[in-house]
C-alpha cells in the first residue's frame, strides 16, 4: 500500500490564533499614503515599529515627539536603543492584546496613554478599522454612565480616513497647510483643545494585515511664523454612531 502524504499544516485564522501565533502587531514605514498587502504567508516584521517611530522622533516636523530637549531626554532616544525598544515592545504588545481582549476599551486606553508617555505627546486616538464597513472606529468606552458613543471616519474622509483606506504614514507640521486635514474627523475628542501636529499610522498585526490606525497629538505648536499650539479653541464635530 501507498503511504498517505503528511497532512498540511494548517495556519491560524481567527484573530485571537494570530495574536497567540505571531509576535507583536508592527508599524509600517512612515511618509508614505500606499498599502502594500502581504502575500499569503508573508514573513512578519517585527520590528518594523522601531524605524517607523524612530523616523518620526528625529523629524524637523515634529519636534516635541523626541522629548523637551533635556539631558534625560536625549540619553534615553539616542543613547538608550534596548530601552527604546522595550517601549516600543511594549506598546505594540498593547496594541495586539486589542484583538483578543474581553475589555476593549481598558486596552485602548492602555496603549493610548503608553504612546503619549513614550513620544511625550499630549493626547493620542486609537481607531478599528472595518475594511467591510469602509470607515475606522472608536467603539464607545462603556455601557455605563458616561459612557461616549462610537466615532466613526469614513475611508477616505480628513488624515485619519485616508491612512486607514491606503495605509502608511502621515506626519503633519500643520494641520491648517496639510490638505487630507478635516477637522470634523481628525480633531477626536471634538470637545478636546485643537492640535495643529500630528503623527497617524497604520498599524499591522502579527500577519502583516492592517487593522488600526494609531493617531497622536504633539504637545507644542511647529515653529515658524504662524504657529498656533495646542490649546488653540475649538475642535471639530465629527461622525457619531
Amino acid at each position: 500500500l501507498t503511504p498517505s502524504p503528511p497532512l498540511p499544516t494548517l495556519r491560524p485564522t481567527s484573530a485571537m490564533s494570530r495574536a497567540s501565533a505571531r509576535p507583536p502587531s508592527a508599524l509600517s514605514g512612515c511618509n508614505t499614503v500606499a498599502r502594500s498587502r502581504p502575500t499569503s504567508g508573508a514573513p512578519s516584521r517585527p520590528l518594523s515599529a522601531l524605524s517607523a517611530l524612530q523616523g518620526s522622533l528625529s523629524g524637523d516636523d515634529l519636534p516635541s515627539l523626541a522629548g523637551d530637549g533635556g539631558e534625560g531626554d536625549e540619553e534615553v532616544v539616542a543613547g538608550s536603543g534596548e530601552f527604546f525598544l522595550a517601549q516600543i515592545v511594549g506598546l505594540m504588545q498593547s496594541v495586539n492584546s486589542w484583538q483578543v481582549s474581553l475589555d476593549s476599551h481598558a486596552v485602548r486606553a492602555n496603549a493610548c496613554a503608553k504612546a503619549c508617555t513614550l513620544l511625550s505627546a499630549q493626547r493620542a486616538n486609537l481607531f478599528l478599522i472595518d475594511e467591510p464597513g469602509q470607515r475606522v472606529v472608536v467603539p464607545s468606552s462603556s455601557n455605563g454612565p458616561g459612557a461616549l458613543p462610537a466615532f466613526e471616519v469614513p475611508f477616505g474622509r480628513g488624515i485619519v480616513g485616508t491612512v486607514g483606506q491606503r495605509g502608511g504614514c502621515v506626519r503633519c507640521a500643520s494641520v491648517d497647510e496639510e490638505g487630507l486635514h478635516d477637522d470634523d474627523f481628525d480633531q477626536y475628542p471634538p470637545e478636546a483643545p485643537r492640535c495643529r501636529t500630528m503623527l497617524v499610522q497604520e498599524i499591522r498585526d502579527g500577519m502583516g494585515a492592517p487593522f488600526a490606525v494609531f493617531q497622536v497629538f504633539d504637545k507644542r505648536p511647529p515653529s515658524g511664523p504662524g504657529g498656533g499650539g495646542a490649546g488653540e479653541g475649538g475642535g471639530g464635530g465629527g461622525s457619531r454612531s
